[in-house]
């Protein structure tokens, strides 16, 4: 059995294919809302250096799998907050949380409460998330509760709430831009395919449009794998809006 504490649409099927036919056909889909921090070095500096934090969260687990409650105990003993919920609505609910002030926080490299501030951005940032909201509808699917993550409250304030108002309301508790993490370490890759690259798909496959989302995804994905110059759009920011308007074109 594979236990993934992973975070948006893709990652247990990466590591399946990864370990090939040896890989059990059913793994365990398990969201992840607490950080975790490894010993990390860069430029032979420390960088990160908790296992886990003390913040708010948990992992919920799917709760139809077999060894649900084998593997809650475990997580339990390592002092994990456990949620139950069905995989479907565990993974789009930790999408559609991991959305938020992420993929324009990372290109830009700004903290999410610029990006609130910010009308330009702020209506990209609205846009990319109702994107993600008319996919999760045409799927029939419904967002459910994160461990610390009230996300049904977040999507009622994204559909319903004024602008001025819902820029206060989701700056307030912005989640960290773990995407903003992968290009400041240089890692070579980035998850934004797991969360905005993943509504693009979905979209595509339910004849939507997302194209803010397709924009940032693929923006991300270059920056982190060389083929884009991240300084360059930090100094730039109309290289990414007339990304944007290319998307919304095509």
């Amino acid at each position: 059995m594979i236990i993934a504490l992973q975070n948006g649409i893709g990652p247990l099927e990466r590591l399946r294919s990864s370990f090939g036919q040896a890989t059990p056909p059913h793994g365990l889909a398990a969201v992840n809302t607490r950080p975790f921090w490894f010993n990390l070095q860069h430029a032979g500096q420390p960088v990160r250096t908790q296992v886990l934090s003390r913040d708010l969260g948990g992992v919920a687990l799917q709760a139809d799998h077999p060894e649900a409650l084998a593997v809650a105990a475990l997580l339990r003993q390592a002092g994990l907050p456990v949620h139950f919920g069905w995989a479907e609505e565990l993974l789009w609910s930790s999408v559609f949380w991991h959305l938020q002030a992420n993929a324009l926080s990372a290109i830009l490299d700004r903290a999410p409460q610029d990006i609130y501030r910010d009308p330009v951005w702020l209506a990209v940032e609205l846009a990319q998330l109702r994107e993600a909201l008319r996919v999760i509808d045409a799927q029939g699917v419904r967002l459910t509760a994160l461990p610390g993550v009230n996300v049904p409250l977040m999507a009622r304030q994204v559909r319903w709430l004024p602008r001025p108002a819902l820029a206060l309301a989701l700056s307030a508790h912005p989640r960290p831009p773990a995407l903003r993490n992968d290009l400041q370490h240089h890692s070579g890759y980035s998850d934004a395919a797991y969360f905005n690259g993943a509504v693009a798909v979905a979209a595509q496959q339910h004849r939507l449009r997302a194209p803010i989302n397709h924009a940032l995804a693929v923006t991300l994905t270059d920056l982190a794998e060389g083929r884009l110059d991240w300084p360059r759009f930090k100094r730039e920011p109309g290289l990414l809006q007339a990304a944007l308007r290319l998307a919304q074109k095509g």
